[in-house]
């Protein structure tokens, strides 16, 4: 068995940054802030390789945005307030 070559490592490596800037993008998509603040941390998560989408993440940007309640969760509030 020969294990792993340099070219197969490079692959796994791109592969490993490009998932890893993906996942940052996306979680600043669910974060509410302004257009300038969105590419600033789009640009650092991007300029910095490997720590900068661990960096975006850990940091926190913006406010979370509030996700909508489940259909379940607001049928029992409502059973709520009508019994009251």
């Amino acid at each position: 068995m020969t294990g792993m070559n340099a070219d197969a490592l490079r692959v796994l490596l791109v592969i490993f940054l490009v998932a890893m800037d993906l996942l940052a993008i996306l979680y600043l998509g669910h974060r509410k802030m302004s257009k300038l603040a969105y590419a600033f941390w789009g640009a650092f998560a991007l300029l910095l390789p490997a720590f900068g989408p661990f960096f975006v993440i850990a940091h926190r940007p913006g406010e979370k945005v509030a996700r909508k309640r489940s259909r379940q969760k607001s049928a029992l509030k409502r059973r709520q307030n009508v019994r009251t």
